[in-house]
């Protein structure tokens, strides 16, 4: 699953740049794709939640914002909107390479609590 290999990048920043006991903690992350990624924020967030399972580490909760085109830029040297014909929104430079489901960016990162595990119902008789 496509999904799946996009979480290894943003866990492995999460892993560089966090501490590493975030136990009972909740990493919230602000994620921006190109809107022609094909990604959606649930699939996205069923992928994170399955590496959770699958391995030890903190919860991860998504934000998944794909406000337009995104592309690389040539003169800028970085990703960047792309305006609806086809320039860099920072310089106007024609020269941009649209980025389509292999760019993601890490727009930011921050630490919780996590969220409470639902409380098991009691029955009274």
């Amino acid at each position: 699953m496509h999904e799946h290999g996009l979480c290894d990048p943003v866990l492995k920043v999460i892993h560089d740049r966090l501490p590493a006991d975030l136990a009972g903690k909740c990493v919230k992350v602000r994620l921006r794709v190109s809107e022609i990624s094909g990604l959606t924020e649930p699939a996205l967030q069923a992928a994170f939640d399955h590496a959770h399972a699958s391995h030890e580490g903190p919860q991860v909760q998504l934000d998944l914002r794909s406000d337009g085109l995104l592309g690389n830029c040539s003169q800028c040297g970085e990703v960047v909107e792309v305006t609806p014909d086809l320039a860099c929104a920072q310089c106007g430079d024609t020269g941009v390479t649209l980025a389509a489901g292999e760019t993601l960016l890490i727009e930011e990162i921050s630490v919780a609590p996590a969220a409470p595990k639902p409380a098991a119902a009691t029955h009274e008789h």
